[in-house]
């Protein structure tokens, strides 16, 4: 201990605990420790709210504490006299005479004082700054924090009902185009079916065929004189219609009417694919049909018909890839809801010549155009 204290000594105990403190910092792990004495200050059962309002509460008892102009007392006196005109001679002799006996033994003190003053002030109000600033980015901080949990929260929301869309979509695990030659009709009968078609698209300058298979359509087509394309999800069944000339391609119905450009097709035939679509995306089908197809353009649909008993439980049920099924005027409600405008809409292909009845048929046929 030294035999006198200055302000000078004090700054130099500071400058040298901060020297200190800057050789030898403690570690992060060392103030998270719990079993630090750091650690049993910094952990806390508060919330994030509590401590924030209570940092809030401290700052402002401090803020009120310190003024934001230096105190009177670390000014330099100012001599007055309260003799109006005598204190025009009073005070230039107070002053004189302050100088002359203080000068020699206070001067350095109060130098280094006032030195220290400004330090000390200084240095409170840049501690006001930075709490201030630390405030502001800690508040930044929690709100980037809360926002960032909300959309963390909303794409969860989006995933969970994409797993549930994907899962509704996603194919079996099967070699299709041997179920369907296993159990379609063969290539005669189809065409004898789609044949009755042919009519409705004889203006068109080109028509999609979407779930083209084997390419019985677009043979019809082709000998028709009609430009057809067709699409399927099935490369197997694309190189068939390459193998016969026929213009195809492996693709996703949605996917392709995705990437097509508006009003540019003149007809589209899907034959038996609209029930292995879900509701939703039986939707979207005839919405996109209908932005994709030019005005007066053609679409027409063959589906398994639902009214029928014996349909249902012989036919429609054995193809595993087919969704919930939508009786003939709900298919006819969708479609007209979605703008369309029916051509025609019958029951085709009776299930047995001797018996007569409305609902015997097996198949759904809706003629649409877009007008």
């Amino acid at each position: 201990m030294p035999g006198k204290i200055t302000p000078g000594f004090i700054m130099n105990q500071i400058r040298n605990g901060v020297r200190k403190n800057d050789n030898n910092p403690t570690s992060s792990k060392e103030v998270f420790d719990t079993n630090t004495d750091f650690g049993h200050i910094y952990n806390t059962d508060q919330s994030s709210k509590e401590i924030m309002n209570n940092i809030s509460n401290n700052f402002k008892r401090l803020n009120h504490r310190v003024t934001p102009n230096i105190p009177v007392a670390f000014l330099e006196p100012h001599l007055v006299s309260r003799y109006k005109w005598l204190g025009k001679i009073i005070i230039p002799l107070r002053k004189i005479g302050t100088r002359l006996f203080t000068k020699w033994y206070a001067d350095v003190f109060v130098n280094q004082q006032k030195h220290l003053n400004h330090d000390i002030w200084f240095g409170i109000n840049a501690s006001l700054e930075i709490i201030n600033d630390q405030q502001k980015l800690i508040y930044n901080l929690q709100k980037q924090t809360y926002d960032q949990n909300l959309e963390i929260q909303e794409l969860n929301e989006k995933f969970e009902l994409f797993e549930i869309e994907f899962k509704k979509t996603k194919t079996l695990d099967f070699d299709y185009s041997k179920f369907a030659e296993k159990f379609s009709a063969d290539s005669k009968t189809v065409q004898d079916i789609y044949s009755q078609y042919i009519q409705y698209f004889a203006d068109c300058e080109d028509v999609l065929d979407i779930g083209c298979g084997k390419g019985y359509f677009l043979e019809l087509l082709k000998e028709n004189g009609i430009n057809g394309f067709g699409i399927d999800s099935d490369a197997e069944l694309i190189n068939i219609c390459s193998l016969k000339g026929l213009r195809a391609e492996t693709n996703d119905a949605i996917n392709y009417l995705n990437k097509a450009e508006d009003n540019s097709l003149s007809g589209i035939f899907m034959g038996h694919v609209i029930e292995h679509l879900p509701v939703n995306m039986k939707i979207e089908f005839l919405n996109l049909c209908l932005t994709k197809l030019k005005n007066n353009g053609v679409l027409v649909l063959e589906t398994p018909n639902a009214s029928s008993v014996y349909v249902m439980h012989n036919l429609y049920y054995l193809d595993p890839t087919h969704e919930k099924p939508l009786l003939p005027e709900a298919l006819k409600h969708l479609a007209v809801v979605t703008g369309f405008s029916v051509v025609n809409s019958y029951l085709s292909g009776p299930i047995d010549e001797n018996i007569v009845s409305p609902i015997q048929y097996y198949n759904y046929s809706l003629v649409l155009k877009k007008q």
